[in-house]
């Protein structure tokens, strides 16, 4: 039995909408969820193509080392003077990124926990967030 069966509507009502905040939405339920399901798809290849472009050896799993020089490449390069997120920042930014990345502290990022973590976050948001705290 599936208490929740009933708690998902099958369609959007705009009358709430347009009672709260004065407008009728355009967008209908089929259209919402193709378009989550997309951004979704779209984020796993992201991840997928990074993973994979780390993982130069074709291991299935990645270390600091490798991770290290995506983030000088990609998220330093262009950045070089900027004392919060340039090259000297990057030590400090890698002991926290392998915090959340390798929280078994094996040394190893397997695909599962990259994928994990890249569900709730991304390199670059977490360089930012470092970034805000100096």
């Amino acid at each position: 039995m599936n208490k929740f069966a009933n708690l998902w509507p099958d369609e959007l009502s705009g009358v709430e909408a347009l009672r709260d905040l004065g407008y009728a939405p355009s967008v209908d339920l089929p259209s919402m969820v193709s378009t989550v399901l997309a951004a979704h798809e779209d984020r796993n290849m992201k991840t997928a193509r990074a993973f994979k472009e780390m993982d130069a050896d074709a291991s299935g799993k990645l270390t600091r080392k490798a991770v290290e020089t995506h983030v000088r490449k990609y998220l330093v390069r262009g950045r070089e003077d900027y004392s919060e997120t340039g090259q000297s920042a990057v030590d400090g930014f890698m002991d926290e990124l392998m915090a959340q990345l390798d929280p078994d502290n094996d040394g190893v990022i397997s695909w599962h926990e990259f994928s994990e973590w890249n569900r709730r976050t991304t390199m670059e948001k977490e360089l930012w967030k470092q970034a805000a705290t100096v």
